[in-house]
């Protein structure tokens, strides 16, 4: 298990954090390595990207510890966003209800230039 964290600047002069999963997060201190790197993900950022291209294998503790970081950046007004999610990995937030709440986009590059849902279908121009 590894994990890369760094700042990328975005269009319009911002920055995103981008937290990079690498090989399988399945034991306690795997999930403790995860909580102390994300711990300040939302400082100074304008965005949260995840990219779980190289995620190999997770247990339903992780996916814990995504809700706690999901919502850790709601209450921050972050957008986080997943990318690079495998097919087995997209299953089990089907399967939870969970890509109904994640931001789930294809690649980094996506995710750098993603727009909300409400900026999507133009909500937010009333």
């Amino acid at each position: 298990m590894t994990i890369i964290v760094r700042t990328l600047p975005i269009p319009g002069g911002v920055h995103a954090r981008v937290v990079q999963l690498f090989g399988p997060f399945v034991s306690d201190g795997d999930h403790e390595d995860f909580v102390c790197s994300v711990k300040d993900v939302t400082r100074d950022v304008n965005r949260v990207i995840v990219d779980c291209a190289e995620l190999t294998l997770i247990n339903s503790i992780f996916v814990g510890k995504l809700v706690t970081l999901h919502a850790h950046c709601m209450n921050r007004n972050t957008p986080l966003i997943f990318c690079g999610v495998s097919r087995r990995f997209m299953h089990m937030l089907h399967t939870l209800g969970l890509d109904e709440v994640f931001e789930i986009v294809e690649d980094e590059a996506v995710a750098l230039t993603w727009q909300s849902r409400e900026q999507r279908t133009g909500e937010c121009d009333a």
